[in-house]
């Protein structure tokens, strides 16, 4: 819920620390101005995130209708700002990397709140409204004014006082570009654009399905949460019939992986949580692989995977596999070796035990890291108080990309434990 920037954010706009005393644009977080000027009749907007009374879907509407626009005002500023004079950083790459930050600052957010938030009308409004940021960034990557215009302005900057991380920027956003289809006539593009958009309801409905279907574990037998941190066994009361009902949800499914005794809680947890949303996604899946395989043949590329790469410094998917199995040489012993050693320390405790299973995996290393070397991972948590942990990465962000963090009090959260 905490406003974030990218290390655009730099002293030259934010103005450092003295920017403390100003607010950020309500439509665009990286433009400064005075906070007497601020536009009072946006108010559910604050810096880069969201400052509401009540959070409701039509104020998440709002709030990405006014990203999307100063988005489309930054392309048409781009597309018209060279007028009759030579296409510069600063008429062209400026909006340019002021409407994609928009556009990814604006997506996080409502996938944020897609993620977290406990009202399901405000998740099913955020996905929609992530899906729209999603559809607008396809737009833009098959843009060609756009892309004639940074054609241009690459060709008219001088080598000698371009500096190299600038060129390189430049050359990869035309690549991407390229990768995405831009140059293709227009009933290609047409077809590229529907395919992605297809391409992101797919994944938004995958990730729906994991996020709603929460698998539960019933324990009938208390004594399955032996070896579990006391606050969490005392955090999952016995019904009135005796039994213990945890979910998938990952702060009941990880202690249980690295802590229960019980083998057999362990299985039944890691099989609740890796079928969550079977079969309903197994179609969806396919789907997605479908629509990816025929984007791919469409731009020339002999499958998915060679295309996500061509803009990496892997190249292709054949490098890809052969750094993968290069990889697996190398660590292969070192891997066997820990292996035997873990099993052979779980064996002088369980003598009936032959492999370590997947489900056992957390609970057996977690063993072996206190009886060699003395470690209880529970043991360091004093040592971490959540209020210093918050405050120390905060600061580090602040040092890094040089913003500021500011507490938002009246935010709206979806949890008491939550602070924006």
């Amino acid at each position: 819920m905490s406003g974030s920037t990218t290390a655009e954010a730099r002293e030259s706009q934010s103005g450092g620390q003295g920017a403390k005393n100003q607010q950020l644009s309500p439509l665009h977080p990286w433009i400064v101005e005075p906070r007497a000027t601020r536009q009072a009749e946006v108010p559910a907007i604050h810096s880069s995130g969201l400052r509401v009374s009540a959070l409701e879907p039509s104020a998440l509407e709002a709030w990405v209708e006014a990203k999307l626009d100063w988005q489309r005002q930054q392309i048409d500023r781009l597309i018209s700002g060279a007028g009759e004079g030579p296409r510069t950083l600063e008429n062209t790459l400026r909006p340019y990397d002021e409407a994609i930050a928009t556009l990814g600052l604006t997506g996080a957010q409502m996938s944020l709140l897609d993620s977290v938030y406990p009202d399901k009308a405000i998740r099913d409004k955020a996905r929609d409204l992530t899906r729209k940021v999603a559809e607008a960034g396809t737009a833009l990557s098959l843009n060609q004014e756009v892309f004639r215009a940074l054609e241009a302005m690459e060709a008219s900057l001088d080598p000698a006082t371009t500096d190299p991380g600038t060129a390189h920027y430049i050359s990869q956003t035309i690549l991407n570009y390229r990768l995405a289809g831009v140059d293709k006539d227009d009933a290609t593009r047409a077809r590229i654009r529907e395919l992605s958009d297809k391409a992101t309801e797919l994944v938004l409905t995958f990730s729906k399905h994991v996020q709603e279907n929460v698998n539960q574990v019933v324990v009938e037998d208390a004594a399955e949460l032996e070896g579990l941190p006391r606050d969490y066994i005392e955090a999952h009361a016995a019904d009135s019939e005796g039994r213990i009902t945890l979910t998938t949800d990952y702060p009941d499914m990880q202690p249980v992986m690295t802590f229960a005794k019980s083998g057999d809680l362990r299985l039944r947890m890691f099989r609740a949580y890796n079928s969550r949303a079977y079969p309903e996604n197994r179609q969806v899946l396919l789907n997605l692989l479908a629509v990816r395989q025929e984007i791919a043949s469409i731009l020339g590329f002999s499958s998915w995977a060679d295309l996500a790469t061509a803009n990496q410094l892997m190249g292709s998917a054949a490098n890809m596999q052969a750094f993968i199995g290069q990889l697996e040489e190398a660590s292969r012993s070192g891997a066997v070796k820990e292996y035997e050693q873990i099993l052979s320390f779980a064996k002088e405790r369980q003598p009936d035990l032959e492999v370590i299973r997947g489900s056992d995996r957390g609970y057996w290393y977690e063993q072996y890291r206190r009886a060699a070397f003395d470690f209880d991972s529970q043991s360091v948590r004093p040592y971490f108080p959540y209020e210093k942990v918050a405050k120390g990465i905060l600061e580090t962000a602040e040092r890094l990309f040089q913003v500021y963090f500011e507490p938002v009090e009246e935010a709206v959260v979806w949890h008491s434990s939550v602070t924006a």
